[in-house]
């Protein structure tokens, strides 16, 4: 099945996914590459939570897990939520359909038959006086482009400055939502497991997010003529940042269920755990012994029930012995009495009795004589 597997994945590979031209040139050589590598790690990742370690029992997801669950699927709604154009900041060229180069006032003009101006657009009107005002504008949004009273107009790293505490905030509050997600106290042992990787992936994307803002070349919108050309970076920065924020709670999530109840990287109980575990059910066994001597001893103290102990194993003699004299019986006993190899069950019984005795000699299968 695995010989199988992988000529069906390297055939894919190098046959299939070359006539996909719906995907790039270069997506389609990644696929090529990668998949051969990738797809049998992901089917054994998958085999592995279908079908997880017998030996150590799926279990319920404990209480303090659920707490994370909780906390990581209402961030990642809020981010898929917030993600969706209704709640980004308005775009003027996009909702009045106009080009970077049209004259300022007709634009406002525009902006004004579709709803009242603000103050942050009488602001961007009077900065709105060039190019390079607008080439902020598509970069940093409005925000900053209206509020930065230190910055010039082409003054990309001044705008950069002034907008990367907007950028961090987002990440800051979505850090704290991870912190108390794999926090020990509040999420337990199974939460703190995955606050490495997700301090890590967290990382990551905002070292991404401020490497793409602060290397952006502003002037790649100067030459485009017509609307629907232009990078809109500011809004497509910010629905990637809600997207990867959202795609890292479900991930994180998801590694969360799947390790809390066993059914991938699954841990067994801690020794302690374990060794208190054995004692409470040996101290049970004990007192459910003790309880039965208590119960035993009543009996045979009681005329009443000793009598009816005796006349029970009585009857049971008797009933036996009718049972064991029926023809039928005597017939089935002794087929299955002829059908077993003493010889066999002796050497059994020898080397049980060996393995049982042998421990009182150390060294020695057998019982030392005196």
């Amino acid at each position: 099945m695995g010989a199988l597997q992988t000529i069906i994945i390297w055939v894919g590979c190098y046959f299939i996914v070359p006539y996909l031209t719906f995907l790039s040139p270069l997506a389609r050589t990644l696929t090529s590459v990668l998949a051969p590598y990738v797809v049998p790690k992901l089917i054994d990742f998958v085999k592995s939570i279908l079908y997880p370690n017998s030996s150590i029992p799926i279990r319920p997801v404990p209480a303090p897990t659920k707490r994370a669950l909780n906390l990581l699927f209402a961030s990642a709604s809020l981010a898929l939520l917030l993600s969706l154009p209704a709640f980004a900041p308005e775009n003027i060229f996009v909702a009045t359909q106009s080009r970077l180069q049209i004259d300022t006032d007709v634009l406002f003009k525009r902006l004004e038959v579709l709803r009242p101006l603000t103050p942050t657009d009488i602001t961007l009107r009077a900065k709105f006086v060039n190019t390079e005002s607008r080439l902020a504008y598509l970069a940093f949004g409005p925000d900053t482009v209206a509020h930065c009273t230190v910055c010039g107009a082409d003054d990309a790293w001044g705008y950069f400055a002034y907008h990367l505490p907007k950028l961090l905030w987002p990440h800051l509050l979505h850090a704290v939502v991870l912190g108390a997600a794999t926090s020990d106290v509040f999420a337990g042992l199974e939460g703190a497991r995955w606050r490495k990787q997700g301090w890590i992936a967290a990382l990551a994307i905002v070292v991404v997010e401020v490497w793409y803002t602060a290397t952006y070349d502003m002037t790649r919108n100067k030459k485009v003529k017509r609307m629907e050309d232009l990078a809109n970076v500011f809004w497509r920065v910010r629905t990637l940042r809600l997207l990867a924020v959202a795609g890292l709670d479900g991930l994180l999530g998801l590694a969360l269920w799947l390790t809390s109840t066993n059914r991938w990287l699954a841990r067994p109980p801690p020794v302690a755990v374990r060794v208190q575990a054995a004692t409470k059910n040996v101290e049970e066994t004990l007192m459910k012994m003790r309880a039965l001597g208590v119960l035993r001893n009543a009996v045979v103290r009681d005329k009443v029930l000793r009598g009816e102990v005796e006349q029970y194993w009585r009857q049971e003699g008797d009933v036996m012995g009718e049972l064991v004299q029926d023809p039928e019986v005597a017939v089935v006993i002794n087929g299955v009495v002829e059908e077993i190899n003493m010889d066999k069950v002796q050497t059994d019984a020898g080397a049980m009795a060996d393995g049982i005795m042998g421990g009182l000699v150390p060294g020695s299968g057998h019982v030392k004589e005196e």
